[in-house]
């Protein structure tokens, strides 16, 4: 079977590709023309810059500006002779485009909740500014009406958790019976604390080791990889974008000063700048390291010296900083939403599920206090995640491949049992 997945927001394609390879699936990787840096293979396996193998390949269309100048023989040409395709953000519409008709939406956020929708692209990030985006790209308008249709035509779509975020735009678009809630995957072997022994050893990144130099003296080091994105004038239409850092930086500095408490941030998102003020008028710098935005791959040490990781303060579900975090067996500190075991139909994955600051000071006195039971609720995490996001997921994808491939319909597709 020849697989085919379209576009990379966050390598989760390009993981799943590699998984799927491994169990035997001819699965290929498809970047689009404008790819973030961030989401290129060789930010989760560094090893790949500048050396794909052959099962990737760049193309020069997948933004909005490229659609109506790229001729549908092209789109064709570079998707030939595939039996199921997978994509993401225009990737609908471009298949439309090519007239190919067995694919799978697994949408990122956006590319469902707003870019089918004209007016949704009028309003983001402001209605003068959409307004003018619109104005300057009337493409968009037309692209949005197509992305729609695309969507809707879909044999099925792929979504980690149907919370509040997705309900709306699902019945708007009339695709509530496509939905399958197969999501992200992570690479367990990748991140397993055998193979990672390395990132502990010889490392020349100077922030690390100086932490490293201070994982000693530390009772408690917390490490946040999450982008900076919390107030007002920062959170856009879509509220994934909103990640409350502002909560997780009270919660810290709500500990006593000789708790022998480390804060780590990355410096990344639109609104560092304020935490970093909001960290100066608490007066915790002395207990907080910044280190620069990197690799996907260069986390990891992160996540290792680390004893609490932590992810965003709003009620959602979760992402591939929680997944990474579960594959190394570490302890994770996030919001997911009340609902999420009814919504999901699999079990809450062990978190330390967290709201307000006064829940993050919390958890942190009592890791302080009591460390082994955060060890423990690691381990139990690992386990969650291969379940759930390992190749347990990706054997659920090839039964769904082979449902799609043979015509049959999308209502008697069933999960195995977990």
């Amino acid at each position: 079977m020849k697989i085919c997945l379209i576009g990379n927001m966050n390598n989760n394609h390009y993981v799943m590709a590699k998984m799927l390879r491994k169990r035997g699936i001819d699965a290929y990787l498809i970047l689009y023309d404008n790819e973030y840096k961030y989401f290129l293979p060789e930010h989760e396996d560094t090893e790949l810059k500048d050396n794909y193998p052959d099962w990737i390949k760049r193309v020069h269309w997948g933004s909005a500006r490229s659609f109506f100048l790229t001729k549908s023989s092209i789109v064709r040409d570079d998707l030939d002779n595939f039996d199921v395709y997978i994509c993401c953000g225009y990737g609908p519409a471009f298949l439309q485009k090519a007239g190919i008709e067995k694919y799978i939406f697994l949408p990122y956020g956006g590319d469902l909740v707003y870019l089918p929708y004209p007016v949704e692209q009028l309003k983001s990030g402001g209605f003068i500014k959409g307004f003018l985006r619109i104005f300057h790209s009337p493409h968009l308008f037309f692209l949005s009406l197509l992305q729609k249709k695309a969507i809707q035509k879909s044999k099925a779509i792929c979504i980690v958790l149907v919370d509040e975020y997705f309900i709306e735009p699902l019945k708007n678009l009339e695709i509530c019976d496509k939905i399958i809630q197969l999501g992200l995957s992570i690479d367990t072997e990748k991140f397993s604390s055998i193979s990672v022994h390395s990132y502990l050893e010889g490392s020349k990144d100077e922030n690390f080791r100086r932490i490293l130099s201070l994982k000693n003296k530390s009772k408690l080091i917390v490490f946040s990889p999450t982008r900076h994105f919390w107030t007002a004038e920062s959170i856009r239409l879509d509220r994934i974008s909103n990640k409350a850092n502002d909560v997780l930086i009270e919660g810290f500095a709500n500990l006593p000063v000789d708790s022998d408490s480390l804060l780590i941030l990355v410096e990344k998102g639109p609104d560092v700048i304020r935490s970093k003020k909001l960290i100066q008028t608490l007066g915790i710098e002395n207990r907080v390291i910044w280190v620069p935005e990197m690799p996907r791959e260069n986390l990891i040490q992160y996540y290792l010296i680390s004893d609490i990781s932590v992810d965003q303060m709003v009620p959602l579900g979760y992402g591939s900083i929680a997944l990474e975090v579960f594959a190394l067996s570490k302890p994770l500190m996030t919001n997911i939403a009340d609902n999420f075991e009814k919504i999901s139909q699999r079990p809450l994955p062990p978190i330390l599920n967290i709201s307000t600051a006064d829940d993050i000071t919390n958890f942190f006195t009592d890791f302080i206090r009591d460390p082994e039971k955060y060890r423990i609720i690691g381990k139990n995490a690992r386990t969650w995640v291969e379940k759930y996001h390992g190749y347990g997921l990706i054997d659920d994808y090839i039964q769904l491949f082979h449902h799609i491939s043979e015509g049959k319909d999308l209502n008697d597709f069933k999960k195995p049992d977990k």
